[in-house]
């Protein structure tokens, strides 16, 4: 392996450490190895790396609330798709981007990690759910894939009625 190949790797590898993201994927992502990367996180942030299993059911983005974080991130990583930025690099800047577009909200809390991010677009490359227009607003949302498409309305155009009661919950507590 060429010295710059190792470079770019490491510094990859590094944008991923700083978004939290599991020594797992980020050893999937760059090929570099999980004891390097061990070393590498405890080094950078002075905390071991986060722990568990990772995501792996598909269910989750489709519920209400996490599918409009998860169509937001994905929109951003398929525009991302027309540079010249490799995967791993898409991954880390959609994420960037979708964390800057959520610090806009003061009340928005992040519910897409890293690691489910990384899910999804796994899921999206097996064909397991996709990216689908909104017959009312013709935004695209994340949907389960081989649905019929010509009727999808998305959670923003048909609110289900439980949306704001978190929101509403929370003033109540207050």
């Amino acid at each position: 392996m060429s010295l710059l190949r190792r470079c770019h790797q490491t510094q990859v590898a590094l944008q991923f450490v700083e978004l939290n993201t599991p020594v797992s994927i980020i050893a999937l992502e760059t090929g570099l190895s999980v004891p390097m990367l061990r070393r590498m996180y405890i080094e950078h942030t002075g905390q071991r790396p986060p722990r568990g299993v990772l995501p792996f059911s598909a269910d989750w983005f489709l519920q209400w609330r996490p599918n409009i974080h998860a169509s937001l991130f994905a929109n951003l990583y398929v525009d991302l798709m027309r540079t010249k930025l490799t995967a791993p690099e898409r991954l880390t800047a959609a994420y960037r981007h979708y964390l800057s577009e959520l610090a806009c909200f003061d009340d928005s809390e992040t519910l897409l990690s890293m690691a489910r991010a990384w899910t999804l677009l796994r899921f999206c490359r097996s064909q397991i759910l996709q990216l689908t227009p909104c017959h009312r607003c013709q935004a695209c949302y994340i949907s389960a894939a081989y649905q019929p498409s010509n009727n999808f309305t998305c959670g923003i155009c048909h609110t289900p009625s439980h949306a704001g009661y978190r929101h509403r919950s929370k003033q109540l507590h207050t």
